[in-house]
């Protein structure tokens, strides 16, 4: 019984911070080499995020992209994201209710441009962390390996 209840507390966190992409144009490979990226602009149309919210979420993308080697200082693809939607729970609401306090999270459009300005890729992405484990910059880094999953052009499944 006791295991049981701890495969079931384990399950449960691992599924807490969950995940949506919504893929409107899948990135194009006009090459056999992979897309590479090298600018990145996030703009915050959501007056409640903060702007150091967006600052994380660009410096978590750029070392996902450093680490997976496609990220160069010039010559890249230009990467438009626009933070649309933002919740976060207080510290408070966090501690005593938890998970009935409500989900964070974070929706956001990622436009894929090459050099000529001609759209590559498209997709809304959006994260978000319904227990109260984690803070801001979780939700960021989340938010920021969900974005690189679209830029890799992974074909795992995106629900």
């Amino acid at each position: 019984m006791f295991n049981k209840i701890i495969i079931l507390t384990i399950a449960m966190l691992l599924t807490a911070c969950s995940s949506s992409t919504k893929i409107s144009q899948a990135i194009k490979a006009n090459h056999l080499k992979p897309t590479t990226y090298s600018n990145i602009v996030i703009t915050n149309n959501n007056t409640e995020a903060p702007e150091h919210f967006a600052d994380a979420v660009k410096s978590y993308l750029k070392q996902e992209l450093k680490n997976n080697a496609i990220y160069k200082k010039a010559g890249g693809s230009n990467v438009t994201i626009s933070i649309n939607g933002y919740r976060m729970r207080s510290g408070f609401s966090r501690a005593m209710f938890g998970m009935f306090a409500g989900k964070d999270g974070v929706d956001s459009e990622v436009v894929v441009t090459d050099a000529q300005g001609d759209v590559i890729g498209k997709s809304t992405i959006s994260s978000y962390n319904i227990m109260a484990i984690g803070d801001m910059q979780d939700i960021a880094r989340m938010h920021a390996e969900e974005i690189a999953k679209f830029l890799r052009n992974d074909k795992q499944k995106k629900s």
